[in-house]
């Protein structure tokens, strides 16, 4: 009999903790007076449906709480912040602690915040769109799809870019009640961030890689792009506080999936081709007319006395040149100084310096460059030259202008 009871005194608080235990675990699972965190997210705990103060379940990680022991003043409140393994961030009670749960207060006074999320992800290959109304956002890296529409490049060629986007809440507060929808302002940011970039550039400059001397490819179009997104974290495109400091969201990788013209599969070709014959036409004046594959067009080369006719036998002699009357390194000078007349090769020095940081002290493979392409003979020439940057290029075009002649001043004799 002593042993029953002995044992009865011993299993009753167990089975009060337990069924303690599993009614505050439902309780927390309908966020009432408790509340039970997934790791990695956060949640806003609302006093009248004012803000009262955060919850956060991270690990190694802990928000700057004002009026915290560890607050500190010179980080941003409501901040996530590393951990320092020397200090304690975790006040709760051991029962608390013991069943990972945390204290939001007495509904209906305190409740979770509530919101409506809409958001895209990849499922498998494919983007998948999703909604749903969230009491939680996450604090860990985490990628969603983002759809940049209306941008255009510098020739006015309409483009899709579909871009995955990883990044991270670094403050919840801002990113919840600083904006009416975080990640639809966020989206906007990267939006107007993507068309002004793909509006000052060409098609081929966002379609091209530059290559290193052993022949790697260095940066891509949409390289530079995924740099120019990532820009944002410190400064907007209105030269204002960036997307860290005033939403409290940090863009933490940039992966373009998807960059195309965006317009039917038949009409794309006519509307590449249409598109950069009209900005040739616009912005570089210079055609050059290739009839078949059997003959150049001669072209008549200006600021000479001689008038050098240069002839491009580009099937028969593989884009070798004859020069009449001049030497060949004579005819090369004055054909690349003809093909520059209306500045078309410093535009190309501009255009290749720009997808290099300004440095233009990469070796070129002028044969692949889409811009030397579409004028015959001119990687021929370029090569020829020893010309293998572009600041040779520049170089060679400074050295090959054409010199500008002064009338004598007159003397007693003949005036």
């Amino acid at each position: 009999m002593a042993n029953i009871i002995a044992i009865a005194l011993v299993a009753a608080p167990v089975a009060v903790s337990g069924l303690s235990a599993g009614f505050l675990y439902w309780l927390a699972k309908g966020k009432i007076f408790v509340t039970a965190p997934k790791e990695g997210t956060v949640e806003a705990v609302m006093r009248n449906n004012g803000f009262d103060h955060l919850i956060m379940l991270y690990d190694g990680h802990h928000l700057n709480t004002p009026g915290k022991p560890w607050f500190d003043e010179d980080q941003p409140k409501g901040e996530v912040l590393a951990d320092d393994p020397e200090v304690n961030y975790d006040d709760r009670n051991f029962f608390m602690k013991w069943l990972n749960i945390y204290y939001v207060g007495l509904p209906p006074i305190f409740t979770v915040h509530s919101y409506f999320f809409r958001w895209v992800e990849m499922k498998g290959t494919e983007p998948c769109k999703r909604a749903e109304t969230s009491r939680f956002t996450r604090v860990v890296s985490t990628s969603y799809v983002i759809e940049i529409k209306g941008a255009k490049s510098k020739e006015g060629i309409p483009l899709l870019l579909r871009v995955l986007v990883t990044l991270r809440i670094v403050n919840p507060y801002r990113a919840w009640f600083g904006t009416t929808d975080w990640l639809e302002t966020i989206t906007g940011a990267i939006t107007s961030g993507g068309r002004n970039f793909t509006g000052s550039k060409s098609y081929a400059d966002l379609t091209s890689e530059s290559t290193l001397p052993d022949g790697t490819i260095d940066k891509t179009g949409a390289d530079l792009l995924c740099t120019t997104i990532l820009s944002l974290n410190t400064i907007l495109t209105d030269g204002t506080a960036g997307i860290h400091e005033r939403y409290g969201v940090e863009l933490d990788m940039i992966n373009i999936q998807e960059m195309d013209i965006d317009a039917p599969p038949e009409e794309k070709a006519k509307l590449l081709k249409d598109t950069l014959a009209r900005y040739n036409a616009d912005n570089v004046a210079y055609t050059t007319r290739v009839e078949g594959e059997a003959q150049a067009d001669a072209t008549l080369a200006k600021g000479t006395a001689d008038a050098k006719v240069i002839v491009l036998d580009g099937m028969a002699k593989a884009g070798a040149i004859k020069a009449k009357g001049l030497a060949r390194a004579e005819v090369l000078r004055a054909q690349l100084a003809e093909w520059n007349n209306g500045g078309q090769l410093n535009a190309l020095v501009a255009q290749t310096k720009a997808m290099e940081a300004g440095k233009g002290d990469r070796t070129i493979l002028w044969a692949q460059n889409p811009w030397v392409q579409a004028v015959p003979g001119l990687a021929t020439v370029l090569n020829s030259l020893g010309v293998k940057t572009a600041n040779e290029l520049e170089a060679a075009l400074e050295t090959n202008k054409p010199e500008e002649t002064t009338a004598p001043e007159p003397t007693e004799e003949t005036a």
